[in-house]
C-alpha cells in the first residue's frame, strides 16, 4: 500500500504536489455552501447534513487525511490554508473551513 512506502520511494508524482491538491478539494468540500445560513433554512440534493458532518468529523472523513497532508506539506500546508481563505475574500465559510483544517 501506498502509505506504507517510503516517500523517498515514491514516484515524484506521487509528492507534494498531488497532497497540495488534495488538500485543495477537502477545503472545498468542507466549506459551507455560500448561501447556506442554517440546516432548518437550506435545501439541496447535493448537501445532506448527516453526509457533511461525517465527511469532516468521523474517524473515515478527513481528519486522518488532513494529518498526513499536514505532516508532509508542513509550511505548504498553512500556506496553503491561508491562500484559500484570501481566495475566498475571508467569507465566514472560508474562515470555517479553514479553522477546521487547521485544527484537526
Amino acid at each position: 500500500q501506498l502509505q506504507d512506502l517510503p516517500l523517498i520511494d515514491r514516484h515524484p508524482s506521487l509528492a507534494n504536489d498531488v497532497y497540495s491538491s488534495l488538500l485543495d478539494v477537502i477545503l472545498e468540500q468542507c466549506e459551507y455552501p455560500s448561501d447556506f445560513s442554517s440546516w432548518e433554512n437550506h435545501s439541496s440534493n447535493f448537501f445532506d447534513e448527516d453526509t457533511f458532518r461525517d465527511l469532516r468529523e468521523s474517524s473515515s472523513g478527513v481528519k486522518d487525511v488532513l494529518i498526513v497532508i499536514y505532516y508532509l506539506l508542513r509550511k505548504k500546508y498553512l500556506e496553503k490554508v491561508l491562500h484559500w481563505l484570501e481566495k475566498r475574500n475571508n467569507s465566514w465559510q472560508a474562515i470555517e473551513a479553514c479553522l477546521l483544517v487547521i485544527s484537526h
